[in-house]
């Protein structure tokens, strides 16, 4: 049995180059009509083959993006040769239309070559606040640190997001918090793990209030030492200019482009945080921050080479379990300064219990907020080899009388082989308390989770999409050439093979005339031994003009047939 679906391809457009290896050239480019003046943003899907965030000296590729010729942001392409979407905003553009453009800043780039498969401008509603205020963090260039445009292969931001809330005199206060792959200074490893519950860097670094029409009332960034000064340095429109100065990305004000770090990461911010929740979630809702944080880790030496949970150093990030805990304190009277009753979570595998803080009553947690956490487990062990979590009371200094609120574990997971996390296993509500008198609770048992089939089906699906039609461009007459043109084919197939055929091959025509040489077609794949989903086919056109060959004035074209079939449905 053939199941096939057939779509046709029109020979009609070039798309411009994608692939560049100097900075003169764009490697892309695209044009935004916005229909109102407003907050402009890209979604850029780029690839940099020979670039691995793990392998020193090879870690990314450094692009420069442009709106009508003015530099606006730069993007590390942290995900190495894997095509990945990195969101960025554009800033304030006027109505009408607008020339982005991608190129490769060869001089800063780990590697010199960058693919761009993709560019998705779009412009923010006109009262978008957060897009307005968003501010552009200028990258980080210490003498402290080897190498100059350091985050192009150390602590880069890779995701921003807001939290939004209204004041005691009902004004809004926007707060925006960036995301770096690690911090290279600050708090070190172990405490990352046990405190925070995972190796990157999450700080705040903007913060607006604004009135019920949006005017700016009042703004704040966090200084060095996680001080919090009134922002007094330069703007771009509405958006303030914030640069990293410190080892554990702490900031200044930009007051003066000129002695800037000279480049900058303009996140899209618009992703929020959900009230209630720790901000690891947000690396929750982008699974991928868990494998670039751990390639990190590796590449400066921060896993120890034998895996043992009884050891403060840092093992693979795979043997860990990532929780998140809720509670809230209380003291009967206020203890001395330095003193506190935090909170550490364990894990029973076995007859044994491994801990969070590993013992060390400082790795405990304090704050009351939704917190995160590690475990580090045994090798090897699974969700179903734990049984059972608990949570105990760790007195720092002498705290007194304590009472410490338990309230949820909002999810529990581990790394998968690929590094991504695996579906959450633990999700207990209820309110247990900790004092003196009661230092440990179990909050959930294995025994307790009931096990129900889950399932769905999949529908036949045999899908060929086909990209923009390629077009040669203008045939010169009187002189040899072979002409490229490229398109490509996204192929969705449940079945169990497929393949993508080619038909309706000859020559251009131009009504009666029709051009010597035959048109030639190439597919970089045409067959499939297993299901795929978008799996992206380029499909490349070549045609031959000889220096003697008659060409009449008009359009040659050429319908061809691109059938996707399968004999396994």
């Amino acid at each position: 049995m053939i199941r096939q679906i057939v779509s046709a391809a029109f020979v009609a457009a070039l798309l411009a180059p994608a692939v560049a290896q100097a900075q003169d050239q764009p490697l892309a480019r695209v044009e935004l009509n916005a229909d109102h003046a407003g907050e402009a943003k890209l979604a850029l899907t780029a690839s940099a083959p020979g670039a691995d965030w793990q392998l020193a000296g090879k870690e990314s590729a450094f692009l420069e993006v442009q709106v009508d010729g003015k530099p606006v942001t730069n993007v590390v392409t942290f995900n190495g040769p894997g095509p990945f979407t990195y969101e960025v905003a554009l800033g304030r553009v006027s109505a009408g239309k607008h020339d982005i453009t991608v190129t490769l800043d060869a001089a800063k780039s780990p590697v010199d070559e960058a693919v761009i498969s993709k560019l998705e401008p779009s412009l923010a509603p006109a009262d978008d606040i957060v897009a307005r205020y968003a501010p552009i963090l200028y990258g980080r260039n210490l003498p402290e640190v080897p190498g100059a445009f350091e985050n192009v292969n150390t602590d880069v931001p890779i995701l921003a997001y807001h939290t939004s809330a209204a004041d005691a005199q009902g004004n809004r206060v926007i707060e925006y918090t960036v995301i770096w792959s690690n911090e290279d200074g600050g708090t070190n490893t172990p405490s990352l793990m046990a405190r925070w519950g995972r190796t990157t860097d999450i700080e705040w670094f903007y913060r607006v209030t604004v009135d019920a029409q949006g005017n700016r009332i009042t703004d704040a960034f966090q200084a060095l030492n996680h001080g919090t000064e009134a922002f007094n340095g330069v703007r771009e429109d509405d958006h303030p200019l914030i640069q990293v100065a410190s080892s554990n990305n702490n900031m200044v004000a930009v007051t003066d482009v000129a002695t800037s770090s000279g480049y900058r990461f303009f996140l899209e911010t618009g992703d929020r945080l959900p009230d209630n929740r720790a901000r690891e979630v947000m690396m929750d809702q982008n699974p991928w921050t868990y494998g670039l944080m751990a390639k990190e880790m590796v590449r400066e030496g921060k896993v120890e080479t034998v895996p043992d949970p009884d050891t403060q150093t840092m093992s693979d990030q795979r043997n860990y379990l990532f929780a998140e805990l809720k509670k809230a304190t209380s003291y009967a009277t206020a203890p001395p300064a330095g003193s506190w009753a935090g909170v550490a979570l364990a894990a029973k595998v076995g007859d044994r219990w491994y801990t969070s803080n590993k013992g060390v009553a400082g790795l405990s947690i304090e704050r009351d907020l939704a917190a995160a956490t590690t475990i580090e487990l045994p090798v090897g062990t699974t969700p179903a080899n734990i049984s059972a979590i608990k949570a105990f009371a760790v007195p720092n200094g002498t705290p007194g009388a304590y009472s410490i609120d338990v309230t949820s574990i909002n999810r529990g997971f581990k790394l998968g082989a690929d590094f991504m996390p695996g579906v959450s296993f633990l999700n207990w509500k209820g309110k247990e308390t900790l004092t003196p008198a009661r230092t440990e609770v179990i909050l959930w048992e294995n025994e307790n989770v009931v096990e129900a089939p889950v399932g769905g089906s999949v529908p036949a699906t045999l899908s060929l999409t086909l990209g923009a039609p390629a077009s040669f461009g203008a045939f010169t007459p009187g002189v040899e050439k072979t002409y490229t043109a490229s398109t490509y084919a996204d192929v969705v197939s449940t079945a169990g093979d497929a393949s993508l055929a080619v038909g309706g091959l000859g020559h251009l025509t131009n009504g009666a005339f029709s051009l010597p040489e035959p048109l030639q077609v190439s597919l970089s794949k045409s067959s499939w031994a297993a299901p795929v989903s978008n799996d992206r086919v380029a499909i490349g056109f070549s045609q031959k003009i000889n220096a003697n060959d008659a060409l009449r004035t008009g359009s040659y074209a050429k319908t061809l047939t691109f059938t996707l079939s399968t004999t396994t449905p």
